[in-house]
């Protein structure tokens, strides 16, 4: 519970007095990399705290980190091996989420560790399209996308339609 509220001393007190991280809090890691408690996250992983653990849903803390941008929380998986291309059970990865949130730095770091631009989750839905499909589309997210190799060629269903990515663009408003 420490380490959820922040509370970056107790945690250090309890792992220097031996404490270990019960097997029931196996996603610990998420709320401390939702929040930013960067020292509580570097603490845990340096434990035998399991990086990829996956809470409800296959979201794990490189994808929670991802999700809300904490970069220095980003780099931190990243540099402990987290998979960059985990899913969800949807098959969203951290690289799809910090696209459609529009998380430039998280996406440049993602990218810089064989983040997979093209990976497909829910109805063929890509990095690329995450980004386009918003309303708030951001175009040096869509050029960094293009430049790590983002397929433009790809058909999306939505609503129980089939969309290119100009469609979909076209329907959101973004054209």
């Amino acid at each position: 519970m420490a380490a959820q509220d922040g509370q970056t001393e107790i945690v250090k007190l309890l792992l220097n007095a031996g404490a270990v991280v019960n097997s029931d809090d196996k996603d610990i890691l998420l709320l401390p990399s939702y929040y930013g408690y960067r020292e509580i996250v570097k603490l845990l992983l340096s434990t035998q705290v399991e990086v990829d653990y996956p809470s409800e849903g296959g979201v794990t803390s490189l994808y929670i980190a991802s999700m809300v941008g904490n970069t220095e929380i980003v780099k931190l998986l990243l540099n402990a091996k987290a998979d960059v291309n985990a899913t969800t059970e949807d098959g969203y990865t951290p690289l799809y989420v910090a696209a459609e949130a529009g998380k430039i730095e998280v996406l440049e770091l993602l990218i810089q560790f064989n983040g997979d631009v093209n990976a497909m989750g829910k109805g063929g839905r890509t990095p690329l399209y995450a980004n386009i499909a918003n309303k708030n589309i951001n175009s040096e997210i869509v050029r960094l996308l293009l430049m790590a190799g983002a397929e433009t060629n790809i058909i999306v269903k939505r609503d129980g339609n089939i969309y290119s990515l100009l469609d979909i663009a076209k329907l959101v408003g973004n054209t």
